[in-house]
């Protein structure tokens, strides 16, 4: 991975079709981003902004020589990166399976969990349906007072979602967790 690459996957990213909803935000703030050397780059910003890390800092970096190896399809499908998880299958549309990277350059920060099923259920009914029976352990994107009446439920609490979130995430951010 080099700074190269970061340049590389932050245009893809903003310029993928369709577009990334995340991606069309940053892009309301970063101009664009350049390697400036081996170790550094600089993101410059369309104007003077307050904003949070999230909001411009986060897109997947890869690497463009493993993407051009393998081709689109199959980067696709098993995607490449440097995270603490290593996608074990991935069905567009449908699910992400993940394992945990056991090279992961940072031990702090390292994976928690062996393995991590994320699961594309667009229908809010559906994904408390599957809290409620059990059948998955996290949802996000419920808003009040939907997770206040859900949060009096045995077994579940309500939180903040980590990292970086889509516009409509922001204006609902609860997430619901299965307590454990």
């Amino acid at each position: 991975m080099t700074t190269d690459d970061v340049v590389w996957s932050h245009d893809a990213y903003v310029d993928r079709q369709p577009p990334n909803p995340a991606a069309v935000t940053m892009a309301t703030y970063v101009e664009s981003v350049e390697a400036t050397d081996e170790s550094t780059i600089l993101i410059h910003l369309n104007r003077p902004t307050a904003f949070q890390s999230r909001e411009i800092g986060f897109w997947p970096i890869s690497s463009r020589a493993y993407y051009e190896s393998v081709g689109e399809d199959e980067f696709r499908r098993t995607g490449m990166g440097t995270g603490p998880f290593r996608i074990t299958d991935n069905r567009i549309g449908e699910l992400t399976e993940m394992e945990a990277n056991s090279h992961y350059w940072e031990p702090d920060r390292a994976a928690k969990v062996a393995k991590l099923r994320l699961l594309l259920v667009p229908e809010l009914t559906t994904r408390i349906a599957q809290l409620q029976t059990e059948e998955v352990d996290i949802i996000e994107g419920v808003a009040d007072p939907r997770a206040r009446q859900l949060e009096e439920t045995d077994g579940l609490k309500r939180g903040l979602p980590h990292g970086p979130t889509s516009g409509s995430e922001r204006h609902s951010p609860f997430r619901l967790t299965r307590k454990r």
